[in-house]
This record gives structure tokens, C-alpha cells and sequence, in this order.
């Protein structure tokens, strides 16, 4: 990427952590070569983790490159799930599609 501009900001609110921002716009630089890729999250708080297993190897038939799960705290303290998807552009809408049909998430 060839950096356009970069900006800082702190927020108001009083966090035990820093409460920090940095934008960076930039275009990106010449393709050398270097494959397109995408990365879909959706967080799930309400499906079975049994089906998780059918969920990655279908993700992964699909074309996807990677399938990864991390526990997460949700709203109201509850257990949830972060799935992340690592896959080619062209790939993008049968797996957002396969998502929105197969789990549990709203998107």
C-alpha cells in the first residue's frame, strides 16, 4: 500500500487500556503477484458447537483457505464464538451465502 494519510485520535472515555485510534488511507501499490484475498468474521452466541466441525470442513470444500474459531465474551456476559474465513475474492459470496444459511448468525 502506498500511504496517503495517517491520523491518531484518543477517545473521552476513562479505560484501564489506552482508548487510541490510527487510520491509515492509503491506495494499494502495484500487484506483484499476490493473490486477493478476504476476510469474513461473523461472531455466533446461539449454535450448537457440535455443528462447528461440519461448518469448517464445508468452509474448506468451498475453497476457503483458512477457518479459524476464538472464544469470545459477548453482550450480557455471554459465551460466544468469533469465526473468522480466510478465502479468495471470487469465493466471497458462496461462502457469506453458505454462512447466513448454515450458522446461526444474522450477518
Amino acid at each position: 500500500m502506498i500511504v496517503e494519510r495517517v491520523g491518531y485520535g484518543a477517545g473521552r472515555d476513562d479505560l484501564p487500556h489506552p482508548n487510541l485510534l490510527r487510520l491509515v488511507i492509503g491506495i494499494p501499490s502495484v500487484n506483484s503477484g499476490m493473490e486477493r484475498v478476504m476476510v469474513v468474521e461473523t461472531n455466533i452466541d446461539d449454535m450448537n458447537p457440535q455443528f462447528y466441525d461440519y461448518m469448517l470442513e464445508k468452509l474448506l470444500a468451498m475453497g476457503a483457505m483458512d477457518v479459524f474459531l476464538t472464544p469470545v465474551m459477548m453482550k450480557k456476559n455471554r459465551p460466544g464464538t468469533l469465526l473468522k474465513v480466510i478465502c479468495p475474492s471470487e469465493k466471497l459470496t458462496p461462502v457469506t451465502g453458505f454462512l447466513l444459511k448454515e450458522t446461526t448468525t444474522l450477518g
